[in-house]
């Protein structure tokens, strides 16, 4: 029930954003012109170099080895996915899962 108002929620603020005016641009509008806008360049120049730095950190602490280094391969999302689809399991009349 939760979620389906988080849909509802942001499905709203999507139409609110797109179609009605706020002076005379929508804030879709207006976020373009800021991102268009001199100030707007120098945010996402801005973004690329933090983005270069902490990719460098990060591969400066994983080295060659480009995995991090609590998740083990094996155990990869992946693979937990895989592992689901085919254990096959036993349902009860309650919908519990019986082992």
């Amino acid at each position: 029930m939760f979620s389906l108002i988080k849909w509802f929620l942001l499905l709203v603020f999507l139409i609110v954003s797109f179609t009605v005016p706020m002076g005379n641009r929508t804030l879709f509008g207006h976020f373009s012109a800021i991102w268009k806008s001199e100030e707007g360049k120098d945010l996402r120049d801005g973004l690329c170099e933090t983005y270069d730095d902490v990719k460098g950190k990060a591969k400066e602490k994983l080295g060659n080895n480009m995995q991090c280094p609590g998740i083990k391969p094996e155990m990869r999302k992946s693979d937990r996915v895989s592992r689901k689809k085919n254990k096959k399991s036993k349902v009860s009349k309650k919908g519990m899962r019986v082992d």
